[in-house]
């Protein structure tokens, strides 16, 4: 994937997640047109959730401090400030974000796989708009 300056904003503040909460590790990720997925490994629990588009709201009360939601509100937050500030005052995420818990190698591996294989997969995607298949088709006669 060939990323231009929104991209470069949202790879950038992915990789300093973990200077900002220190008790997390960050794993293999990928920057799509429309969406992220990564993996954040929280050092304090013997779990690792893999980040992408919401699927759920939080309706149980605060975000507890240090929490995944916390972690991924942040940086949303930062990403959108950055955004709005240098290339689009209109610039938003989706409200929120799909997680699952790591529990076992096998699913992990299943994880970084469909990660690294997003890039050829995304002609299919089904948010991918017109003028992006445009774009794809563009880029493909270079």
């Amino acid at each position: 994937m060939v990323l231009y300056n929104i991209g470069n904003i949202v790879q950038d503040l992915w990789l300093e997640i973990d200077k900002h909460f220190n008790f997390v590790r960050l794993d293999e990720f990928i920057v799509m047109p429309n969406h992220i997925h990564g993996i954040i490994e929280i050092l304090n629990v013997e779990t690792r959730h893999a980040v992408s588009l919401p699927e759920h709201i939080n309706n149980f009360g605060p975000l507890a401090k240090g929490s995944l939601s916390t972690i991924i509100g942040s940086y949303k937050s930062a990403v959108t400030r950055t955004i709005r500030n240098q290339h689009n005052s209109k610039f938003a995420w989706q409200p929120r974000f799909w997680d699952h818990i790591i529990k076992n190698d096998t699913s992990y591996e299943n994880i970084i796989y469909y990660i690294r294989s997003n890039p050829q997969n995304w002609e299919q995607d089904r948010n991918i708009l017109n003028e992006d298949k445009q774009f794809i088709k563009h880029l493909k006669k270079k």
